[in-house]
């Protein structure tokens, strides 16, 4: 991915936590159940047993993940510590992001 995507969707990550339609963590597990959670970002250096969770939790609730980015960089974006996960609960705005990664019909 090239840089002025990057910061594309680093622009709506900002935007989307700015707004209170984001979650971190466990807590996107929660939101998932309750169909809040439209897209999940996974950090791409989390560990594997958090990864087969989230992925597992994810497909059963039907929600799609993406790894982006290290929990450094997420982290930073939220002026948060490792940040491994968030949910995003914005659907436009989750569309728009798998837009800019040309994801948005698979």
């Amino acid at each position: 991915m090239d840089i002025s995507n990057q910061n594309k969707i680093k622009t709506y990550l900002q935007f989307c936590y700015k707004s209170g339609k984001m979650c971190f963590g466990e807590t996107s597990i929660i939101k998932m159940m309750m169909g809040k959670v439209n897209l999940l970002i996974l950090a791409n250096d989390i560990a594997d047993n958090q990864k087969k969770k989230y992925l597992e939790k994810a497909n059963y609730y039907n929600v799609k993940a993406l790894f982006l980015f290290d929990k450094v960089t997420l982290g930073s974006l939220f002026s948060k510590n490792d940040v491994a996960c968030v949910g995003i609960m914005d659907n436009s705005l989750g569309k728009q992001i798998l837009k800019i990664l040309d994801l948005e019909n698979n």
